[in-house]
């Protein structure tokens, strides 16, 4: 189910690199697609809407 998707999708963003994220997410203007994780549909994801790359941008977000 969709708690299986949440723990692959976390499993692959952990084992990316953070500068090759935010690589990706610059290249994408703050969003990409998540297409390789296997049995799984692909994934949009936002950045500081679905992904924090650091606790700093996190906080940043919750205080607005």
């Amino acid at each position: 189910g969709n708690s299986d998707h949440v723990e692959a999708l976390r499993v692959y963003l952990l084992s990316r690199s953070i500068s090759r994220l935010k690589n990706e997410f610059q290249t994408g203007n703050g969003k990409i697609t998540v297409r390789c994780i296997e049995g799984y549909p692909p994934i949009d994801l936002q950045l500081g809407k679905h992904v924090f790359l650091s606790a700093g941008d996190f906080y940043q977000a919750n205080r607005s």
